[in-house]
């Protein structure tokens, strides 16, 4: 990019900030802003989809780096009219990430800076905190991995199939069922505890009993069982209610409740990591 000579920056809002470079006199630029991720925001991993929103521009160059206006972890170049690009080798310790989005208007180079927090894995780093002691709602919470078939809950550090099989079974095919799947490509699912399987349920939600902004599919407003046997009735399971279709007894959506591994079959929703 040419040299050029700063003449005017103007405080936007928090900390991002937007820097007219000019040559002459100061026309009204454009206003970039950041839709993914949204500035102030933690990345979700070490490899992250920058997008942002402008128009009449004619290019865009991004870097990104562990200080301001730093381009260590990159400098994309030229990225032409694109609104998008994908930074990978991002940090994973909880620092802050520094992002420069650079882009030509009426000839100028222009700049507008973001900062986000890197991802930090649960248990690591100087700012993490235990998982279960966050409570995050759903749009924040989870997250899309293993290439959109999964979701990762951040609140617990657990993978989930993020759309579960819609067909009713006993406990033991249930049992069976997770310890054959394959999500994404990958075994290793199992039927989640109660614990696991009642740490998703939202009771203040009905039908199902998830709480709202989550990306899960085909999540059945009915029961699914969990893989904990009642131990003072040890031929029931624990199950939990995502919701009443009518067709068994309506117990309260979201709640624990137990049933014969015999007799009725319910949904099972498989479960990776923990």
């Amino acid at each position: 990019m040419s040299r050029i000579k700063l003449s005017m920056a103007s405080l936007l809002v928090g900390v991002v900030i937007n820097v007219a470079l000019v040559l002459g006199a100061s026309p009204v630029w454009a206003v970039i802003t950041s839709s993914t991720p949204s500035n102030g925001s933690t990345l979700a991993g070490d490899n992250q989809t920058f997008a942002w929103t402008g128009t009449g521009i004619t290019e865009y160059w991004l870097y990104v780096g562990t200080s301001p206006g730093g381009q260590d972890i990159l400098d994309s170049g030229s990225l032409g009219t694109s609104l998008s690009t994908t930074v990978n080798g991002l940090p994973t310790n909880g620092n802050t990430v520094y992002v420069r989005l650079w882009h030509l208007e009426g000839g100028v180079w222009l700049l507008t800076d973001f900062t986000y927090t890197a991802f930090t894995p649960s248990g690591s780093g100087p700012s993490a905190l235990p998982p279960w002691s966050q409570t995050l709602p759903g749009a924040d919470r989870f997250a899309l991995v293993m290439g959109g078939e999964a979701v990762w809950d951040k609140e617990t550090n657990l993978v989930w199939e993020r759309s579960p099989d819609t067909g009713t079974m006993l406990w033991a095919s249930a049992m069976s069922h997770c310890a054959h799947r394959r999500v994404a490509g990958r075994l290793g699912w199992s039927l989640p505890t109660v614990e696991e399987l009642g740490s998703l349920a939202d009771p203040s939600r009905a039908n199902p009993a998830l709480s709202a902004g989550h990306p899960f599919q085909n999540v059945q407003s009915f029961n699914y069982w969990s893989a904990t046997t009642d131990e003072v009735s040890p031929a029931t399971a624990f199950i939990l209610v995502f919701g009443n279709d009518g067709s068994t007894k309506a117990w309260p959506n979201g709640q624990v409740s137990n049933s014969d591994k015999n007799i009725v079959p319910f949904h099972a929703w498989c479960v990776r990591g923990g």
